[in-house]
């Protein structure tokens, strides 16, 4: 019983580390209409972008002509993906040929090629600043 005791007073003495963390505030523009909701996530890995689980997401409503989303994350590399889920179905609608229909954006003003996304390198922002926006237009 004292044995445990003790494990259990070092555990709460022992000095906790916190990472220390940054706060990223998304301003998203170019919405269409006020209808729905933005969807907002942020990757921190290359072999994970644009799959889900993302590491931190969001879904804000449209009041204004910008949205914004803050997050608090530890340093690093990050990207961002934005879509206007006009219909609030939690998916980014695409036609026939897998072309999005609902408007989207990433970090850095980043464009893919006619044959997809963007890469996390064109995506990617770096979070090093105690606050840090970025900025991303819908197209």
């Amino acid at each position: 019983m004292i044995i445990l005791l003790l494990n259990w007073l070092t555990l709460l003495l022992a000095p906790q580390t916190i990472e220390p963390t940054q706060n990223l505030l998304i301003q998203v523009v170019g919405m269409e209409s006020k209808q729905g909701a933005v969807q907002v996530a942020i990757f921190n890995s290359p072999d994970k972008f644009l799959e889900r689980p993302c590491h931190q997401y969001a879904i804000e409503t449209i009041e204004q002509d910008t949205v914004q989303a803050s997050f608090n994350l530890p340093p690093g590399e990050y990207a961002v993906a934005v879509y206007h889920d006009e219909n609030e179905n939690k998916e980014l609608d695409k036609n026939f040929f897998g072309i999005p229909y609902e408007a989207y954006g990433f970090s850095n003003d980043a464009r893919g090629s006619r044959l997809g996304p963007p890469s996390f390198n064109d995506a990617k922002v770096t979070i090093a600043q105690k606050q840090q926006t970025v900025y991303i237009k819908l197209r």
